[in-house]
């Protein structure tokens, strides 16, 4: 009876006109995105369009509504229904291979792009000539890397790494052992502009700029600078004093 039921559910989901639906809400996500990438990038129109379950529209105040599904919802419903036709609809036959490839290389076309969008990770490595580097950058997410030398060994580093998604206002990157940092103003996206006075509130190279603070934008790949006001503080609780960190400034900081 079990068997019975599911092998029933797997039919009603091997449906023509489920497949039909997914295909549309892919046509139109693909065609409202292609024409929003004008104005968002690649970056952003596939975080809002193709890897969201809803897309919501972004009122000038601040508010979001939800409009349509996103690509997550029309692919699943089109991967399911075509994982359920080859079960249940199409006989594994010589005549048939064409249809069972053409369905299984478009459920393999589908289940990439969703682990792809999910799983995979872009960096750049951007460096001189002669110059060497370690590490590559992610332009669109940075990251804060804290590194400092082991008093046994200095040529040998210990780092401490702080994903995008944790840099906030107020929030405090914990270094155990050694210091506090704390995030008083962030800026998703600035320019770095060397200044006529030196700001006696600053410490290090950033004391000789300007942090001007601009909108996130949106239109070009990599073209946000993050900026940051932090204040570090010992374990004790003393207050060591207060620095400015920018992608804009090239030097050590």
């Amino acid at each position: 009876m079990i068997i019975n039921a599911i092998r029933h559910s797997i039919r009603q989901l091997a449906s023509l006109k489920l497949a039909l639906l997914g295909l549309s809400g892919l046509f139109i996500i693909i065609l409202w995105g292609t024409f929003s990438q004008i104005e968002l990038g690649i970056f952003y129109t596939q975080k809002k369009y193709f890897q969201s379950i809803i897309i919501f529209y972004e009122f000038g105040n601040g508010l979001t509504i939800p409009v349509f599904f996103g690509g997550l919802v029309w692919g699943t419903l089109l991967t399911v229904a075509l994982i359920a036709t080859v079960l249940t609809r199409l006989k594994f036959q010589v005549k048939n291979i064409g249809l069972i490839l053409i369905h299984m290389g478009l459920i393999g076309l589908l289940i990439g792009s969703f682990l792809t969008g999910k799983l995979a990770q872009e960096s750049q490595l951007i460096f001189s000539e002669g110059e060497s580097k370690n590490y590559s950058i992610n332009r669109q997410t940075p990251e804060v890397v804290i590194s400092m030398p082991q008093p046994d060994n200095p040529a040998v580093e210990t780092q401490w790494i702080f994903p995008y998604t944790t840099l906030k206002e107020g929030a405090i990157l914990h270094i155990p052992d050694h210091f506090d940092i704390r995030i008083n103003a962030l800026y998703r996206n600035s320019q770095i502009k060397r200044n006529a006075q030196i700001n006696t509130q600053l410490q290090g190279i950033a004391r000789h700029f300007d942090i001007i603070p601009h909108p996130l934008n949106r239109t070009s790949e990599g073209g946000n600078t993050i900026s940051m006001i932090v204040s570090i503080s010992e374990p004790n609780g003393h207050l060591v004093g207060q620095w400015g960190l920018s992608q804009g400034i090239e030097s050590d900081q």
